[in-house]
């Protein structure tokens, strides 16, 4: 997995951009979820902080397309 912020510090209120990069997995599907800690037992998610996220994923598939069924599933 591959971690990226659009900037390494954010004034309370502004906006950051995070891209998350996976590869593998035993099925089509890998869980992602920003947490506050690297500990499983320890970890909120970030909206626990204080974080909001503001806007929907956007999933790209191993082809470079978008992967918009998984968010309308469910």
């Amino acid at each position: 997995m591959k971690l990226e912020a659009s900037a390494s510090t954010v004034a309370p209120g502004g906006t950051i951009t995070v891209t998350v990069t996976t590869k593998g997995g035993i099925g089509p599907v890998i869980g992602v979820m920003l947490v506050d800690e690297p500990l499983r037992y320890q970890a909120r998610p970030l909206q626990g902080n204080g974080w909001f996220i503001v806007a929907s994923p956007e999933i790209v598939g191993s082809d470079g397309k978008p992967q918009n069924q998984w968010l309308s599933a469910g």
